[in-house]
């Protein structure tokens, strides 16, 4: 099959792995009086009188329909309804509209039981339609039952892979490694000399230590997360190792008689 004719405009060709599969719950049938009725009740629609009743089956809507369909309007406004038509006019405009209203009603109203928004129920419409197109029979099996869409294999790797990715670094956590790194840096290129190097050593060093003591406070305090215990404490270390000998330094060059 190279493509389909949506089951609601019954104009417009849906390519192949395209579409929207929904599953009315609605109900067609014949009155006593020859008339053709549609209802969302489903397969309690008969009425005393009616001569014929059939539930509408599975159906596939280009996205033109779907977009007409899952709305916050449609949603709102989706009631009971049961509409009969002269069967010479159920092929016409009115008839189709009729026909269009109490399926999308019954769709909206089946789906909304399961407290889904508009959004959702398209999104899970869509991956039935994927499905439609690998198991037709599986698709129907899983919108009559009301089971949630069989995604793809490679979908589910995707989600799978989302769930296992690596746990956030804290922000500060790096940013005090990284001051520590540059602190202890400059302390070793320039040792022993009151240049401005030192200075700068002292500089980063201070929020290395700052950021790290911060860090690992709100760690420990949300349980271990985000992770980043180990990256402070190596900042801390290090902000401690460039700026504890330059001020000792500094301190010992002010008493007299020292060098």
């Amino acid at each position: 099959m190279s493509g389909a004719t949506c089951a609601r405009c019954d104009r417009q060709d849906i390519l192949t792995g395209q579409g929207y599969a929904v599953y009315p719950e609605a109900s067609t049938g014949i009155t006593a009086d020859h008339r053709v009725f549609f209802s969302t009740l489903g397969p309690d629609a008969t009425e005393a009188g009616d001569v014929q009743c059939e539930p509408l089956d599975a159906m596939l809507y280009c996205d033109q329909c779907a977009s007409a369909l899952f709305t916050d309007e449609v949603w709102a406004n989706a009631k009971a309804l049961r509409v009969e038509i002269p069967s010479e006019e159920v092929n016409g405009p009115e008839g189709k509209e009729a026909r269009s209203e109490v399926i999308d009603f019954s769709i909206a109203l089946r789906i909304k039981r399961s407290g889904m928004t508009p959004s959702q129920a398209r999104r899970d419409a869509r991956a039935f339609g994927e499905l439609w197109w690998r198991d037709r029979e599986a698709a129907r099996r899983q919108l009559v039952s009301g089971e949630p869409p069989a995604r793809p294999p490679a979908a589910q790797s995707d989600q799978e892979a989302v769930g296992k990715e690596a746990p956030q670094r804290d922000g500060k956590a790096i940013a005090s490694l990284v001051f520590g790194v540059l602190s202890l840096a400059a302390f070793v290129m320039f040792a022993g000399t009151p240049t401005a190097g030192t200075r700068f050593g002292v500089l980063v060093g201070i929020p290395a230590i700052l950021l790290g003591h911060v860090s690992r406070s709100q760690i420990k305090k949300n349980q271990g997360k985000p992770k980043g215990k180990g990256m402070a404490l190596a900042g801390l270390i290090l902000g401690y190792l460039g700026v504890l000998p330059v001020v000792l330094t500094g301190l010992l060059l002010r008493i007299p008689g020292y060098r």
